[in-house]
């Protein structure tokens, strides 16, 4: 069953208030369920999403993650209801009912013969975070400002516009409108949220003798993303895993690291970490050059003074050079010079 936007019904306080003071058996359902949701999630655990009452189960939740008001629990609550709609849509063999999905969200997409159609903004908007040449605009037929995709390729665009539509309609959301909508539900609402900050605080890590004060522009950035909940395009995880060995920290520190990213999931990252610093592969990987991030649009070098020498081609000659740069001016050195 796919989740439609119903952004008029959802978002309306009211309808909030008619699951907590309903007295039905499918209201109370959708209550337990969505209460369920957050606290596994809340806890690290993966949470059993079911197709029972799926839809207003989703709304709900989102409404007790805004009163919680946590950027990282709220992303990776998104992203395992992104996922399960994803790999029910993935199964989907009929081509009708996967428009109808598609179309339920509001991505602009037609069926075709044995592909579909969908218009080139679309395409656009949603294939930037994906990668292979699949998903760029030159190896599709374009025809009447519209692109022909196969249904594997409309699934991942789907997947894209699912995320940016549930943060948009959680940002939407009031937050003294919600605290007001949950009254009933406040202490559990504190309590998820206590428990989840804990559980934060116990995971932090320290960079210890790593000095992120020199770190690039793009490698702090991918950082804050993941702090804040957001998902990186699987280049710009390459390049921060690849980064942060080269540049002192073991594969269990990065790996730590990770957990604070919204879709972390142990058994995968431990894997290719281990991969990509080389304990599985054999092969100690770099972080890609510059242009190599420019071209995939995972470069934040912004106003830097360096970053924008063109000289500058790495991210690991920044952190080198500021490095060194640190290195002279301690007294000892200067004391040397003189």
């Amino acid at each position: 069953m796919p989740i439609n936007f119903n952004t008029n019904k959802y978002g309306d306080p009211r309808w909030v208030d008619s699951v907590l003071t309903g007295y039905t058996q499918d209201q109370y359902e959708i209550q337990k369920y969505a209460t369920d949701l957050v606290s596994d999630t809340a806890e690290g655990s993966r949470p059993n999403i079911t197709e029972r009452h799926l839809e207003e189960t989703f709304f709900f939740c989102m409404w007790m993650l805004r009163c919680i008001d946590e950027s990282t629990l709220s992303s990776r609550f998104i992203n395992e209801m992104r996922d399960y709609v994803v790999r029910e849509a993935e199964r989907e063999r009929d081509p009708d009912a996967i428009e109808a999905m598609v179309q339920g969200i509001g991505l602009d997409a037609i069926r075709l013969k044995d592909t579909f159609s969908v218009y080139f903004v679309d395409f656009i908007r949603y294939s930037k975070k994906l990668t292979g040449n699949a998903y760029r605009l030159v190896f599709h037929p374009l025809s009447g400002g519209r692109v022909e995709v196969e249904s594997k390729i409309l699934v991942n665009l789907y997947r894209e516009r699912f995320v940016e539509s549930a943060f948009n309609f959680l940002g939407s959301i009031s937050k003294p409108n919600a605290l007001d909508a949950m009254t009933e539900l406040g202490e559990f609402i504190s309590s998820v949220k206590q428990d989840y900050l804990n559980r934060r605080k116990k995971e932090a890590v320290d960079l210890g003798s790593v000095d992120s004060s020199k770190f690039p522009p793009c490698i702090s950035e991918y950082l804050k993303l993941m702090r804040e909940g957001v998902n990186l395009p699987q280049m710009a995880r390459f390049t921060l895993v690849s980064f942060l060995h080269k540049v002192g920290m073991s594969s269990t520190e990065v790996i730590a690291l990770f957990r604070s990213a919204p879709d972390f999931n142990e058994k995968i990252t431990t894997y290719q970490v281990n991969h990509i610093t080389g304990q599985i592969s054999g092969t100690v990987y770099s972080p890609p050059k510059c242009a190599v991030l420019l071209s995939n649009h995972i470069c934040f070098k912004g106003e830097d003074p360096l970053c924008n020498q063109e000289w500058l081609k790495h991210p690991l000659r920044y952190y080198q050079i500021k490095k060194m740069r640190d290195i002279k001016n301690t007294p000892k050195a200067s004391a040397e010079k003189k």
